[in-house]
Formats: structure tokens, sequence, C-alpha cells
């Protein structure tokens, strides 16, 4: 067993997926599928302050969560790259890498490269990765709308050797036919499967999934990354209203999500632009007093934390 663990190249799959793709809910139904499999997730998100780790961490799941910017930026790069090595000797045969939304994962294949090379001075560490590729998940209603804005979302498709293209139950049949056209062309060599709520079976894409695509330069850099902020959420919300506060952010966010504290538990905001998603949580769910924060993205600081701060003060019970 040790021989085994110690040799056996560890694959590695890397997820990503525009701000409320459904990148967690596609692990998580993953996770589900693969409970005899030694697994290991790095979580990579934009705001200082990790949500989806706490959604996925479970059991024996070995989870690291790497915040506030890109790992494929420079300003995280170097600390995404001495995760993987030290991942390398956890006992697991399988990792996944969950990066932010506004990743740009083009740069991928260098940072392994990189890795290879440090590890190459390093002969105690003999584990590798064996890079299966990406798999891109789009929200089937709403990542159109923002292609042309963001180039992140054009290097998430053309890096991807399987496409999920989900919330096909939010469009209608011409549009899902358009969108599997377009992608078709866009991204020719790739698989791209439709599906709801992220649940895609793995044998889908577990063994058939390999990295191809050629690397390039990453867009992410400290001067394109949007901004961020996070609201203390200690107070005590109804649902009804942090609905009402997501839906008068719509218009200037992207992406707001978090846990909220109500007078009978806990509540969960998952919000991206004008689909809000706020309602209480199960009564067995787990929520420390550290995690009672809303992390908001907007691409650029237009007075946001100052509307937060004064909605959140008229929210409150």
């Amino acid at each position: 067993m040790e021989d085994r663990m110690e040799n056996k190249p560890i694959r590695l799959f890397l997820v990503t997926g525009f701000l409320g793709s459904g990148k967690t809910s596609f692990l998580q139904y993953t996770l589900t599928q693969i409970k005899d499999t030694r697994v290991g997730v790095i979580v990579n998100e934009f705001g200082r302050i990790g949500i989806d780790g706490k959604v996925l961490k479970s059991g024996d799941l070995k989870l690291v969560e790497i915040n506030d910017g890109s790992i494929f930026c420079s300003c995280l790069k170097s600390g995404f790259v001495r995760t993987l090595a030290a991942f390398l000797e956890q006992p697991i045969d399988l990792l996944f890498v969950e990066a932010s939304g506004m990743a740009d994962p083009s740069n991928m294949r260098q940072l392994l490269d990189y890795l290879n090379a440090t590890l190459a001075r390093k002969p105690e560490v003999s584990r590798r990765y064996d890079y299966r590729g990406s798999v891109c998940i789009l929200d089937a209603k709403r990542f159109m709308a923002y292609y042309d804005m963001f180039p992140a979302i054009e290097s998430q498709i053309r890096q991807s050797e399987f496409i999920v293209l989900n919330k096909m139950d939010e469009v209608d049949a011409g549009t899902a036919g358009r969108h599997l056209k377009w992608l078709g062309e866009i991204r020719p060599d790739a698989a791209v499967i439709p599906a709801e709520y992220g649940e895609v079976p793995v044998r889908f894409f577990m063994d058939k999934v390999m990295a191809h695509p050629e690397a390039a330069p990453t867009t992410n850099s400290p001067e394109t990354r949007p901004f961020s902020c996070i609201a203390d959420m200690s107070g005590i919300y109804t649902v009804e209203r942090i609905r009402e506060l997501c839906t008068k952010l719509a218009d200037s966010t992207l992406r707001v999500k978090g846990f909220f504290r109500t007078k009978d538990g806990y509540g969960r905001a998952d919000c991206v632009c004008d689909y809000i998603s706020v309602e209480p949580l199960e009564k067995s769910t787990a929520v420390h007093p550290d995690d009672l924060k809303l992390v908001i993205i907007s691409k650029e600081d237009n007075g946001i934390e100052e509307n937060v701060k004064e909605l959140l003060q008229k929210a409150a019970e």
C-alpha cells in the first residue's frame, strides 16, 4: 500500500467556469460517485474568505482553500504550486482544483512544468501528477451575456477538453441548440455535455478527458482582477430581507454569496447578477460564527462596500 501511494501518479483535474456556473455543485455530485477513492480538493476563490470549501468539506476529504485572487495570477501562483507539491505527499489518488470564476487557466501547463522542474531537485518526492485536463462548467442561461466582457471565459472554454453546459432547465430548446452549435464551432475537439444542477456521471469524463490544448499566457493579473469586499453577517436577518438586499445589488455586482444568521438557524446566499438564490440552511448544517460573511464581487469599485453596509443596516432584525 505504501509503495502504491508513493509511486502511482495522482490524477489531476482542473474545474473552471464563470461565477455561479455550478462548479461546486458539479464537484459535490462527482464526489458522491467516488466515495471509495482517496480525493483531495483545492478551492480557489477571488474573495478574501472561502465559501465553496465550506460547502464541499466533509468526512475524510483533504481540502485546501486558496483565496483572494486567481491561482494563475502572479499574486497567487507560487502558493498554488507549493500547495500542489504538498498534495504529492498526501495519501490521495485524485486531485480536483476548482478555479475561481474569473480564472484564466491558459498557463496551467507552465505551472506544472515549473512544479516538475522544482521536484527534480527533490528526489525524496517520487510522485508526480497525471494531468487529465480541464472540465469547464458553463451557465447555459447567462454565459454568452458575459463572454465578450470577460476574456477569461473564452480562455476557460478553449483550454477545456470537456465542457458541461449546465442549468439546461433554465433555457428553451432553441437557445440550448444554438449554444451547443456555437461551442462545437469554437471548441470542436472538446466533448460538450448538457446537464442540470451540475450532475454529470463520472464515467462521462473521468477516463476520457485528456489534456492537449496549447499553453498560453494567462490574462489574470493584479490589474485585471475584479473588486471584492466582505460584509460581516453576525447580526440577525430574515431570508426575505437578504433576498431583497441581493435583488437591489444585482445591477451593480457579479456575485454575492455567503452565510447569515436567522432567528431559526442559518441561511445561505448564492447569487449571480440577476439570478437570486437565498434560502434557509438545513438544521443539520454546521456553520461556524467565523463563516457568517457575505462575499461581494463586482467588476470595479463603484462604492459597493458602503452601499452594502447601508443595506445591511436596514435589513437587520
